[in-house]
C-alpha cells in the first residue's frame, strides 16, 4: 500500500471519529385522568431523562410512564433529555381537579365546617325534586328561635373517613322531636316550637367516621305526611334521589343536624361552600303516631356550610 493510501485511510478514520452525535430532542403527551397522569414520551439520541413533576416528586423515567398525584392544582410536568452533546427541555402543564373527597375532607389534617349563618334556610317537602314547603328563611335564621349559638358547632372531615364534631356550648342543633322522645336536656330551648328545633345537650364525638357516597340511588324511607296539614294519611312511603352524593354516619355521628335520620344529601359542593339537605321528623307521637312513623324523616331543610377560617 502506498504511503498516499494510507494517508487518506487515516484522514478518513480520524473524520468518522469527530463527527459529533446528534443533540437530544424529546417530547411528551399527558392525558388526565382524576389524580392520575399518562405521560406518553418520543424521544431522540437521549441518553438520560431528568423528571420534575411539580409536585417534589422526580424520577430518571425514559419510556412511557404514569404519575399521580396527592392533591388538586396546577402542576409544571418537567423533563431535561442529555447526551454528550447536550441537552434539550419540554414542559406541559396539568390541571389536576379536586375530587369530591377533597372537597369534601381536604388532603391533610381535614376540613372544619360550620353552618353558614349568611346563607338562607329552605323548608321542603321530602320529594325527588324537594318542593318548597313554605317561603325561604332569610339569613341567621336559627337566630329568630334563640339558637344562633348553634352556627358555631364544628364538623371534622379527614381524608381516611374519621370524623369529629364539637359542639361549642355543650350543645348541638337537634330535632325537638328526637331529644324529646330520647329526654335529651335542652341547653338552648328555641323561643317558639315551631322551630322544631333545640340545642340538647351532647358530648362532643372525636372518633366518629363517615362515608361519602358519589353517584349513587338514595333511598329513603320517609313519612307520608299530608302537606301542609301535618296529617299522615298512608304509614311510609319510599323516596328515591336518583344519581346522589350523600353521606352516612357511623352510630353517635351526626351532620349539622342531630336526628333520627343521619344521611345528608349533598346538592352542590365547592372547596369553601357546601349546600346540603337535611331530613328532619316532626309528627308528635303524641298524636297518635306510631313509632314506625314518628321515626321517619317528614320535612327536608336545605341549607348551608361554609370552611371554618
Amino acid at each position: 500500500m502506498s504511503m498516499l493510501a494510507v494517508g487518506l485511510m487515516v484522514i478518513s478514520i480520524s473524520s468518522c471519529k469527530d463527527d459529533p452525535i446528534p443533540l437530544p430532542t424529546v417530547d411528551f403527551v399527558t392525558v388526565v385522568t382524576d389524580y392520575e397522569v399518562n405521560i406518553t414520551v418520543e424521544s431522540t439520541n437521549a441518553t438520560t431523562f431528568a423528571w420534575d413533576y411539580g409536585d417534589t416528586q422526580t424520577s430518571t423515567e425514559s419510556v412511557s410512564h404514569k404519575h399521580t398525584y396527592a392533591k388538586s392544582g396546577t402542576y409544571a410536568i418537567k423533563v431535561t433529555v442529555t447526551n454528550e452533546s447536550g441537552s434539550a427541555t419540554k414542559t406541559v402543564s396539568v390541571d389536576i381537579a379536586a375530587s369530591m373527597k377533597e372537597l369534601l375532607a381536604g388532603t391533610d389534617n381535614g376540613k372544619v365546617w360550620v353552618l353558614d349563618n349568611n346563607a338562607e334556610t329552605k323548608l321542603q317537602k321530602i320529594t325527588p325534586t324537594l318542593e318548597p314547603l313554605w317561603a325561604a328563611l332569610p339569613a341567621n335564621a336559627l337566630a329568630a328561635f334563640d339558637l344562633q349559638v348553634e352556627y358555631d358547632n364544628e364538623y371534622t372531615f379527614k381524608p381516611a373517613g374519621g370524623y369529629a364534631v364539637a359542639g361549642k356550648n355543650g350543645a348541638v342543633l337537634t330535632g325537638l322531636l328526637y331529644a324529646s322522645v330520647y329526654q335529651i336536656d335542652q341547653i338552648v330551648p328555641p323561643n317558639s316550637a315551631g322551630a322544631g328545633l333545640t340545642g340538647a345537650a351532647f358530648a362532643d364525638v372525636a372518633n366518629g367516621e363517615y362515608t361519602l357516597n358519589e353517584k349513587k340511588d338514595l333511598v329513603l324511607e320517609v313519612a307520608n305526611e299530608d302537606y301542609p296539614s301535618g296529617t299522615n294519611n298512608d304509614g311510609v312511603k319510599t323516596v328515591t334521589f336518583t344519581n346522589a352524593n350523600y353521606l352516612t354516619f357511623k352510630a353517635g355521628s351526626h351532620f349539622g343536624i342531630r336526628d333520627f335520620t343521619t344521611t345528608v344529601l349533598i346538592r352542590s359542593i365547592t372547596a369553601s361552600k357546601m349546600d346540603v339537605t337535611f331530613f328532619l321528623s316532626t309528627l308528635n307521637p303524641m298524636d297518635g303516631f306510631p313509632e314506625s312513623v314518628f321515626t321517619k324523616p317528614s320535612i327536608a331543610i336545605s341549607a348551608s356550610l361554609k370552611v371554618k377560617p
